[in-house]
Order: C-alpha cells, then sequence, then structure tokens
C-alpha cells in the first residue's frame, strides 16, 4: 500500500510529491493487521478526507510536519528508524514504515491522524513494556546464576544444566494404581512437554510430589533440569516447606542453609519453624522466629515482609505454639506502624487482625480492626460497635468483605455467636457491591468460609451453591464438608459430600477436577477421614487417569501420588 503511493507520487511535482505522499502515506499510518480486507482504493479517498485543511510541506510549523515528527521518533524508538527528526517524509521514513507494516501488520484504513498514532503509540508503549520486561528477566537471571554460583552447595545447579535427554515412557498405571507408578508417570510426562516454562513448573511440581512421599533420590537431578535458575531458587524452597511439612526439620535445614536468595530462605525458615512447632519443639521454633524477624529487618517490603510474618503467626497458631505466634505477631505490627501509609497500610492490617485472632488476641484484633478502619479524626475505641460501624465504611467493598469475615470469626471465638452472624450479614452485602465475575465469586466465597468457620454450616452451603465459578463452588462445599465431619456432623457431611461430588461433576477441566478431589482427598486424610478420603481418591483418579496432554498430565499425576501416600499412611476408618 505504502509502495504504491510512493510510485504515484514520483509522477508529479517535488511539493505536491511531499504533500500528497504524506497524507496518504501517514493518515491511516499506524492501526494494526485486522484491516486487511478493506478496499484500497476507499482508504486512499478517506484518507484524502481526514487531512487537516492548510497542512502544507516544508513548513515545519504545520501539522503535518509536527506529525510527521512524531511518526520519525516513534519509529526510531522501535528501532526501524535510524534518520533525522525533520518531520520529512523521505525514502528513509517510507522505507521504515515498511518496516513497521512487516513487523507488525498492514496499516492504514483512513482514520483520523490522532486515532492513527494513538494506534501507533499503543505498538510502541507494547514493544517497550515488552523490552522492559524481557531486560528484567535478563537481569534477575543474571543475579540467579551468580548466587546459585557464589555458593559451592549450589554450584553444580547452574553448572550443570539438565541431564542426557530420554525417552518418555508409555508406562501406564494400574486400576489401583501405587504412589511409585504415579509419580514415575508424572516425571516421564515432563519429557515432552515443549515450552520450557512450563516443562519448569511440572518439574518443580513432581520434585515437591517426591519429597512429599518421602522419595528424595531425584532431587537434585530435577533441580539441575530446570532451565530457568530463578526457578531453582524458588524450588529449593518449595522443596524445604515440602520436607518441614513432613516433620523433617533436619533435611529442611540442611537444604535451607544453602538457599542463596534472602526471601525464599526468609520464607524457607518460617515453614521450618512452623514443623518445629507442630513437633513440640518449641524451643527450636522460637530460635527460628527470632531469626525470621532478624533477616527480614533490612527487607525493604513492608508489606511482603508483614505478609511473611502473619502467615508464620498464623502457622504457628494452628500448631498450637501460641507463645510464638504471638511472638511473630508483635514483630509484624512493629513493621507494619514503620512506614507504610494509606491503601499499603491498610492491607498489612487486613494481615494483622486476622493473625490476631488466629493467635487468640481477641482485644487486640479488635484494636486493630477499629485502627485499620477508622478515618484519621476518628474514635479509635476498640468496642464492637465502632470496630463493625468503621469496618462498615472502609474503602473498598472486597476490602470490606475479608475485613468484615474476620471480624465475625473473631466474634465466634470470643463466644458471641449473634454478634459474629449480625457482621457477617454486612459482608454478605458488601460481597454483593463486588463488581461481577471472578472478584465477587471470591468475595462470596470468602463469606461463606467464614458462615462455616462460626459453624453456621447450612448457610455456608447455600452461599457456595449459588456461586457461577464451578471450580470455587466446588472447592468450598469440599471444605465445608470437612468442617462438618471434624464437629461431629456425620450425615451433615455425608450430605455436603454428595453436593461437592455433584458440584465437581460440572467443573468442565479434567484437570481442575482431579486436582480438586485429590486436595480433598489430603485433607480428609489428614483430619483422619480415611475411608472418606479413598472415595475422594478413587473418583480423583478417574478424573485424571485420561489426561492426555503431558503438561497437565504431569501435573496431576504429582498430586494423586501426594494423595494416595496421605491416605495410605493413616489408619483405615468408618467415620
Amino acid at each position: 500500500m505504502i509502495g504504491d503511493w510512493a510510485r504515484r507520487d514520483s509522477a508529479i511535482s517535488f511539493r505536491n510529491s511531499m504533500k500528497t505522499g504524506r497524507i496518504l502515506a501517514l493518515s491511516g499510518l499506524f492501526l494494526l493487521a485486522s484491516f486487511a480486507g478493506a478496499d484500497a482504493t476507499e482508504r486512499k479517498i478517506a484518507a484524502v478526507d481526514s487531512v487537516v485543511p492548510g497542512a502544507g510541506a516544508g513548513n515545519p510549523d504545520s501539522l503535518w510536519d509536527r506529525t510527521i515528527q512524531d511518526v520519525q521518533k516513534a519509529l526510531t524508538e522501535l528501532g526501524l528508524y535510524q534518520g533525522p527528526i525533520d518531520g520529512q517524509y523521505s525514502a528513509a521514513v517510507r522505507r521504515a514504515v515498511e518496516r513497521f507494516e512487516k513487523k507488525y501488520g498492514s496499516i492504514g484504513r483512513g482514520k483520523a491522524l490522532p486515532e492513527s498514532l494513538r494506534s501507533m503509540a499503543t505498538v510502541k508503549d507494547a514493544v517497550h513494556l515488552r523490552n522492559r520486561l524481557d531486560e528484567t528477566r535478563r537481569l534477575q537471571i543474571i543475579s540467579a546464576t551468580q548466587a546459585l554460583q557464589s555458593n559451592p552447595a549450589t554450584r553444580d545447579l547452574v553448572t550443570r544444566r539438565g541431564g542426557p535427554a530420554r525417552a518418555a515412557s508409555t508406562r501406564t498405571c494400574a486400576d489401583r494404581p501405587t504412589v511409585a507408578c504415579l509419580l514415575a508417570n508424572a516425571a516421564d510426562s515432563t519429557i515432552t512437554v515443549d515450552r520450557a516454562y512450563f516443562r519448569d513448573w511440572a518439574i518443580r511440581e513432581v520434585a515437591v510430589a517426591e519429597v512429599r512421599t518421602g522419595r528424595t533420590d531425584h532431587m537434585r537431578d530435577r533441580l539441575r533440569s530446570l532451565s530457568d535458575p530463578r526457578l531453582v531458587l524458588v524450588a529449593l524452597r518449595e522443596l524445604v516447606q515440602a520436607l518441614a511439612q513432613d516433620g523433617r526439620t533436619a533435611e529442611a535445614t540442611t537444604i535451607a542453609e544453602t538457599i542463596p536468595d534472602a526471601v525464599n530462605k526468609v520464607r524457607a525458615i518460617s515453614s521450618i519453624a512452623i514443623a518445629e512447632a507442630r513437633l513440640g519443639q518449641r524451643k527450636q521454633a522460637r530460635a527460628s522466629v527470632d531469626r525470621v524477624l532478624k533477616m527480614l529487618e533490612t527487607h525493604n517490603d513492608v508489606s511482603g515482609k508483614v505478609a511473611i510474618v502473619t502467615a508464620l503467626a498464623s502457622g504457628l497458631a494452628d500448631a498450637g505454639d501460641i507463645e510464638a505466634a504471638r511472638f511473630a505477631i508483635a514483630g509484624a505490627r512493629r513493621f507494619a506502624t514503620a512506614k507504610d501509609k494509606g491503601a499499603a497500610r491498610q492491607v498489612e492490617f487486613g494481615m494483622i487482625t486476622g493473625a490476631l485472632a488466629n493467635t487468640r488476641q481477641f482485644k487486640k484484633a479488635m484494636d486493630a480492626l477499629a485502627r485499620l478502619t477508622a478515618n484519621p479524626a476518628g474514635d479509635q475505641s476498640a468496642t464492637v460497635t465502632s470496630a463493625v460501624a468503621k469496618a462498615a465504611a472502609a474503602e473498598g467493598d472486597r476490602y470490606r468483605v475479608t475485613t468484615l469475615s474476620n471480624l465475625a470469626v473473631v466474634h465466634a471465638k470470643l463466644g458471641d455467636p449473634v454478634a459474629a452472624a449480625k457482621v457477617l450479614k454486612q459482608a454478605e452485602k458488601a460481597a454483593g457491591r463486588v463488581r461481577e465475575g471472578y472478584p465477587a465469586a471470591i468475595a462470596k466465597f470468602t463469606v461463606a468460609k467464614a458462615w462455616a468457620r462460626i459453624g453456621d454450616a447450612e448457610r455456608a452451603e447455600g452461599v457456595m451453591l449459588g456461586l457461577t465459578n464451578p471450580v470455587l463452588r466446588a472447592k468450598g462445599l469440599w471444605e465445608i464438608g470437612v468442617l462438618r465431619a471434624a464437629s461431629g456432623d456425620a450425615s451433615g457431611a455425608a450430605k455436603t459430600e454428595d453436593q461437592a461430588f455433584a458440584a465437581t461433576r460440572n467443573v468442565p477441566s479434567a484437570f481442575d477436577r482431579t486436582i480438586l478431589l485429590s486436595d480433598s482427598a489430603i485433607a480428609r486424610a489428614g483430619a483422619g477421614l480415611s475411608d472418606q478420603a479413598a472415595r475422594v481418591f478413587d473418583a480423583a483418579w478417574q478424573s485424571g487417569r485420561d489426561i492426555d496432554a503431558k503438561w497437565w498430565r504431569a501435573r496431576a499425576f504429582a498430586r494423586l501420588a501426594v494423595a494416595l501416600h496421605a491416605i495410605e499412611g493413616q489408619p483405615r476408618t468408618n467415620r
């Protein structure tokens, strides 16, 4: 298109050539390839019609010359033009335009110049963003590589990338699979995943599954096969977390000490502290918590370190070490009061409120919530009434849902179910105002879980059944079922399980169904409900066994292996 216009221009005078060439070539310059079917003649006529009257060639102050300068600048930034920024539509500019079209698609449909320039700016900005991301990725890879190479214990994880190529196995697992067969099938499936990022993702999940099932023989080989050194650091932390979760704190600590990255290392040590608390090793847990807090002192991301410490505090409380949990949450509160203001501060105190409730510090939780939702000149009292009122006025409906749901659980733990229900009704109203789609579903999911946690499983089920997102609906019902069973409500748990199975059948993805069912089996095995766990695992296996796509199959079989291992490690029950 541009070339045809240029050839026509060559037949007329220089001035008319410059003017007409500019008009026709640049009028629709920067719209992308979706216009390929438009008629060229109509585009040219529309281009002429879009010209601003009086715009002439050779006048550096004219609209056209300024526009051409903008075009030249944009083409220069895209690396397609190296000439002067002089407002002249030269042969060099024309060739740059042709290169633009070749790289980003045919352009021009007679749109007005402002729209055309906006389209080019969109391409330019997208390219710049991609380049910035590429540069960030490049620098991160260099940093991760240098970190791994700096430590003798991890140097081999980057100097020996991958292993000898081998063909993927065609082995299949029997109708009653074994953990070993599931893991082998998962590992084999990673081999033929083409894209490096997805292959790395699957390899990490297989490695974690192997550790969680007590198999560490291939751990370092798995790490060496990762193509991205950044993911090696993440995988090291994930393996520590898996070992700690399995109670193997000595092995976990050995690996954690080798992690040459501060954030991944501190998160790894946090998981060890929780494991130590679960094992009753309170002195060691307190020392690990103290170490985490000291390591985070120099960390610049306040919200990030508050998130780490509040998660640690909640984990310690769940493990039964309330003293260590309170020590951790005191550190989180100190971090949160240091610098951040506004929205970031709200997020930090939101995390702290939930952690305080989990650590049974109900009065402090109320104080934090009141402080969180108060306006600067408002009353800072920690009474129930003021906290609820201020929470209801907090900015952002999604944030109000989380805040009010946490507060309801606090009330329930304080032994006031009436107040808890009243607060959750306010949370429901806030959830109804969240914009539609996934955010709205998450808000309602949060409220439903809170209803279950305060003991109203029937209402929780009603909210879950009303969710339009099939995965969240099924996930929520499975979680409610475990809560009902744990409370001794066997008949209610059986009813919820039937609803959960029905909801899972409506999940369109076989992979999502397999993961949902596997995780539900793991949760039931952990709660001592081995017979229920076995039934759910059977459904998970039936869903996952026919997944053919290798990336999905590797991840699904890895999770199935963990579920089966959890079931086999529990005595059979009839609950």
